[in-house]
Order: C-alpha cells, then structure tokens, then sequence
C-alpha cells in the first residue's frame, strides 16, 4: 500500500509539471458542458499605450473573458505583417499585464497567411498560373522548418510564462477564394511530396497504372507524375492531390502543436467564405488538423442590412450545421462581426441579442465579437516602432459605440442567463 500511494504521488507529480502554473483553464465544466467565455478582438498599437488599462477595463464589465490583442504593421503596398504581436516582445508583454490585471485571458493573434510580411521566395506559394504569391507555403516542411517553428518556439519561451497569457488566435487561417492562382501550391517540393505520397499510396507504380488505367503511355516512375492544375485534367489524380494535401494539413498542425507544447490553447477561425473553398481547391482538413488544436471557429461578416433577420439567423443555422460536422461540439468557437460588412452601420441591439442567443442555442459557448478596437487600415504608410499610434476605425470599434457596448452588455447576460 505504501508503495502504491507513493507511486502514486510521483504520477500525479508528473502531470502536474507537465500541465505548469499558466496551463490553460478547462473549457468544460464538470457535467460536460461548455464553459461559457466571450472573446474579442483589440488591436494594442491604434493609440497610445495608457488607453489599455481603461480599454480592457471596460471589456471586462461588458462581460468578456478573453481578448485577443493584435500589433499589424501596415505598410504602403497591400502586404500587411501580423507578426509584430509576437516579434515586438515588451511591448506585447506589458499589454499582456495590462488585460490580466482587468481580469481577462489572453490570446496572441499570430497567423493570417496573406499577412505575415515579405516570405523568402523559396518559400512562396506558386499559383497553378506558375506566379508566386506573397504569401507562405504552409504546408511546405521547408518553409516549416525555416520560419514557422523557430517563431512558434520564440513566442512560447517570450510569453509563455506571463500572466493571464491563454494561447493563439490563427485568423482567416487558409484565405484562398474561387481564383485558382490564389488556392494551389505548385512549387517543386510540393511536386515531389506528391510523387513520395503516391508512393506510398500505390507502393509499386505498376499498381499506380492499373488503378489510373494507364495501360498506354504508362508511367515509368513516380517522379513523372504532377500534381493536376485543373480539375478536369482529372478527376482522380485530383482526388489524390487533395487526399496527399490534406495529410500535409495535419503535418502543419500537429508541428505546430509540438513546437507550442500542451499549455496553448489554440484557436483556429477562417471565415466562412474560405472554408466552403478550402477543402475543395486547397486540400485543407480541418478535420485532421483539429486534432492537434482546441477549438475551431467560423468567422462570419455578416451583411445584415442586406436581409431579413429571418435569413440572417437561418444562414447562422446553417453555418453552425456544417460546423458541428467538422468538428466534435466540444470543439466549437464561432466568430462574427455585429456591423455591417461595407459601410460598418453597427446591428441593432435587439438583433444583437437575438444572434447571440442564437448561436448559444445552437449550441456554441464560445463566441468572439469582433473587434473592440481596431486601427483604420485607410492610413497608410510603414512603421515597426510596436507603438504606431494610428487612427482607430471608430465606425467599426466597439470602444466608440456606447449604444453598441450597451448592446453587448445585455447580451451577454441574457446568454447567461439562458444557460442556467
């Protein structure tokens, strides 16, 4: 008996250190059921830094857990750098501080593909068109090993011992659209990723021919296959291409997972747009990926002044359906923005409340409304300085709505209230 309760002892020692001090919060209660939290977003380089302690303040009485804090450098082109939340370690560390003493979790907004500054060359994605983008091969073990993990091992060693600090926001996290020259990669790794897939899907490619019906113009070896640029240039190599993509997929996340450790939580969020497109044209799976990550979010930007309320919350439905096919509802976040998409007209309060209710009873507990306060991306011009004080967007941040703070407020009571 002694021995097994010392044994015992050493095991739960053990766990202890690995889950450390700053391991995230359980998002289940005891009976199973999602622990309810509300997320925003808050860009910290918009004003001058003694605005954050009122600012996070004042998202704390509205009833928000968590915020997501973001530093994007805007530059004179359309590349934008998201990294600079991570890369600019004071300052994101005092606005760290800064949320914990208001009483909120933290999260880091590292990740838009389209957003994270000038990618080396060799490690842009190549369009079916034959271009390269500004923009990294995710899936690419080059780029992974060049960039990506040496960034993710900087960000757990600056942040991962801070306060209140909770984990990662990825954002728009595949981006592609209906243009094949921005959904595929077509680079020379890819290729012979592709040919070393079909290998090992096929093991000989005498068996490749047969199950391909290549009995004439046989291939000689793996290595003469590339991967389809259309479709229709056929349908089952493209159905391979997919599969061999979607396994790289999972290769991106599960390193991802290795390089943060066990104590970030990682929350990965793609508008809706990108995600009916991402599987289709890009091989992206959520579902594998969803493996290695805790929570996954449709974003939606919402054109509400465009439809009734009626389609408005049937499309929500709808979204949220397909949602809880991808992944288990343990999983699920959801992601929208309470204005309108083209001139930032903020909801009306009681359809603030009636969405939210919505998504809770379709049953999601973890909600981000997006944004607290964001920077006005009309100004233009670089600036690395962490601190670069630009114009906040007033017409889409909440900070500047009293009536849409208010709205907010007894929202989220009344989702509150509706789970007791």
């Amino acid at each position: 008996m002694k021995h097994f309760l010392i044994l015992t002892f050493l095991l739960l020692s053990k766990l202890a250190a690995q889950v450390g001090p700053n391991a995230c919060p359980a998002t289940q209660t005891p009976d199973g059921k999602g622990k309810m939290r509300f997320h925003t977003w808050y860009q910290i380089n918009c004003e001058t830094e003694d605005t954050w302690g009122t600012d996070f303040t004042a998202m704390k009485s509205l009833g928000f857990d968590c915020v997501a804090l973001w530093n994007i450098i805007p530059s004179g082109t359309v590349q934008w750098d998201f990294t600079e939340i991570a890369r600019n370690v004071p300052t994101t560390k005092r606005a760290i501080q800064a949320a914990h003493n208001a009483g909120l979790r933290v999260f880091l907004g590292i990740w838009n593909p389209s957003n994270m500054g000038p990618v080396a060359e060799a490690h842009q994605v190549r369009s079916s068109k034959g271009e390269n983008l500004m923009r990294p091969n995710i899936y690419s073990e080059a780029w992974q090993q060049a960039f990506w993990i040496p960034y993710l091992n900087g960000l757990k060693q600056n942040f991962g011992e801070c306060p209140g600090f909770a984990g990662i926001v990825f954002d728009d996290a595949v981006a592609c659209s209906d243009d094949a020259g921005i959904a595929f990669s077509y680079t020379a790794e890819d290729e012979q990723r592709f040919a070393k897939f079909l290998e090992a899907t096929y093991h000989s490619i005498n068996n490749f021919n047969l199950q391909y019906r290549r009995y004439d113009n046989a291939y000689g070896s793996f290595s003469e296959i590339k991967p389809p640029k259309p479709p229709w240039q056929s349908a089952k190599l493209w159905k391979d291409w997919m599969l061999a993509r979607g396994e790289w997929s999972k290769g991106f996340a599960e390193a991802t997972r290795l390089a943060l450790g066990r104590e970030m939580e990682i929350i990965y969020i793609d508008y809706d747009y990108y995600v009916d497109r991402s599987s289709i044209a890009y091989g992206h799976n959520i579902t594998r990926m969803m493996e290695s990550f805790e929570r996954y979010g449709v974003y939606i930007a919402q054109e509400f002044s465009l439809m009734s309320q009626s389609d408005l919350l049937t499309n929500v439905r709808r979204v949220i359906a397909e949602q809880k096919g991808v992944v288990p509802t343990g999983k699920l976040h959801f992601c929208t923005w309470l204005n309108g998409l083209k001139h930032y007209e903020p909801m009306p309060p009681d359809l603030v409340r009636t969405l939210l209710l919505t998504i809770v009873h379709e049953g999601i507990t973890d909600i981000t409304l997006y944004p607290y306060k964001v920077h006005d991306s009309h100004v233009r011009g670089a600036d690395r300085g962490g601190m670069t004080n630009r114009a906040p967007r007033t017409k889409l941040s909440f900070k500047y709505n009293p009536e849409m703070r208010e709205a907010i407020k007894v929202a989220i009571a009344a989702c509150h209230a509706s789970s007791e």
